[in-house]
């Protein structure tokens, strides 16, 4: 077989040597005499990992097991196969920390684009200004009633005490009322606040009328055969609208005196407004 290059292929020319083939090439699979070419080929320049593997399709793993041998053959010097996987350890790492900032710009966007921003951009002209000491409270309640809170329901209760105007202790009862129907979905939550500003409801004997009302209706319907609810704020499956007139305890009120601090003037004031809508019940 007569072997023929193109014209010009031979311009440059990379020399191998003779005991590259007479002792290494038998025992070198095809990956590590590419490699081995490539470093030949490119031994003066500072070469990446990343860089050869990229140029000879081959993976990192490759890369390394091919320099690995290379190394205990003793045609490359000590240390060759140890280096390239800092160098490779130090660029995943730098790749993994680029990710997670990726992540965590995106989730930053999904919480200031949440779902009720467009109502709040419609209200945005009569916001009023947020008393840290009645909003501390409000937090309080909160987390001690809700499963988990969440960056999204604390923007839902900025918009309903900034846009909705809704007071501190509206808003507290609102939470519990919402948290004995076992019903702290966001979307169920902005839903049920935005029908009660429409409804007019400003404060919380007007809020306790509405809930009552609802309750004493869906009581009729049930016993009446009706399944539905017919189109109402609550969903039918509120625990305070059952046929036996049972009310599901409050966790919060339940906690033991040594779990919470009484220290906080906001906290005590949440507990004593929270305390009195149970009595009103």
């Amino acid at each position: 077989m007569e072997i023929q290059f193109q014209e010009g292929i031979q311009a440059e020319i990379t020399c191998v040597p003779n005991a590259f083939i007479d002792e290494y090439v038998a025992e070198a699979n095809g990956d590590y005499v590419k490699v081995y070419l490539y470093l030949l080929r490119h031994q003066k320049e500072k070469l990446k990992g990343k860089e050869i593997g990229e140029a000879l399709c081959l993976t990192d793993q490759d890369v390394k097991r091919a320099i690995l041998f290379w190394e205990k053959k003793g045609v490359l010097k000590e240390g060759t196969a140890r280096a390239l996987e800092r160098e490779l350890q130090s660029e995943e790492a730098a790749l993994l920390s680029e990710e997670k900032l990726s992540q965590k710009e995106r989730l930053s966007r999904m919480d200031r684009t949440s779902f009720f921003d467009e109502q709040k951009q419609e209200m945005d002209g009569k916001k009023r200004e947020i008393d840290e000491e009645e909003f501390g409270g409000i937090l309080f309640v909160a987390k001690h009633l809700m499963p988990v809170v969440t960056p999204s329901h604390v923007q839902l209760f900025e918009y309903m005490y900034q846009s909705l105007e809704m007071d501190a202790e509206l808003i507290e009862f609102f939470l519990d009322y919402c948290c004995s129907l076992q019903k702290t979905n966001c979307r169920y939550m902005q839903k049920v606040a935005v029908d009660w500003h429409e409804l007019g409801i400003r404060d919380v004997r007007a809020a306790r009328e509405h809930v009552k009302n609802f309750d004493m209706a869906k009581g009729m319907k049930s016993g009446s055969g009706e399944g539905k609810s017919g189109g109402n704020t609550f969903s039918s499956k509120g625990k305070s609208g059952s046929s036996s007139g049972e009310k599901k305890g409050n966790r919060f009120l339940n906690f033991s005196q040594e779990e919470v601090d009484y220290d906080s003037l906001a906290k005590q004031k949440a507990l004593e407004r929270l305390g009195q809508f149970h009595t009103a019940k």
